[in-house]
């Protein structure tokens, strides 16, 4: 039997010593903007928000709108900073059909400087345990175009099974592209 959908938590906070993931906040539009333009190099490669005119005024649009996307549903979106000094180090969450299929994806970024250091894999099991256990999700997919091996060993740290490539499945910078699909259920964290 699938887990019933739950009612829409209240904002979350979870660390592990390593990481703190939280919710958004107002004050959060400059260090996130810093951590962005820091790794603008790199996350356009693989994120479509991201590109060559970035700006401030987008990270406020998206900051504004999380609160909102949170009471609908429709995203959990965490800011993810170190515990000892609160410097913004990325942010992740879940996203896509909550209430309806009980299924969620995982999505992720973390500041270049801070790469490699599995930051990304510790703050995602933290956001993958609030998507089990606070949401009820029975299925939690993480899709990273094929060519993202950095996302993808993330997923592999996580130990989400590989299910194959998703031909054309994402499509941003004016194109398709494929997609390698991982996914995670309850108990397997």
């Amino acid at each position: 039997m699938l887990p019933q959908p739950r009612e829409i938590p209240k904002p979350h906070l979870a660390e592990d010593g390593r990481v703190r993931i939280r919710p958004y906040r107002e004050d959060d539009v400059e260090p996130i903007y810093e951590a962005i333009a820091a790794s603008k190099v790199e996350i356009m490669r693989w994120l479509p928000w991201c590109h060559p005119e970035y700006g401030i005024e987008e990270t406020r649009a998206w900051v504004e709108s999380r609160p909102g996307a949170w009471e609908s549903g429709d995203e959990f979106s965490f800011v993810v900073e170190e515990p000892s000094t609160g410097r913004i180090l990325g942010a992740n969450g879940i996203h896509g059909a909550f209430r309806s299929r009980l299924v969620g994806g995982l999505g992720y970024w973390m500041r270049t400087d801070h790469a490699g250091q599995g930051l990304t894999t510790a703050a995602s099991r933290l956001t993958l345990r609030f998507g089990f256990e606070v949401l009820g999700l029975h299925r939690i997919e993480i899709l990273a175009k094929t060519g993202n091996l950095a996302s993808r060993r993330v997923a592999e740290k996580l130990g989400a099974t590989y299910e194959g490539v998703l031909r054309d499945r994402l499509f941003y910078g004016g194109r398709s592209h494929d997609a390698a699909c991982y996914s995670l259920l309850p108990g397997e964290l």
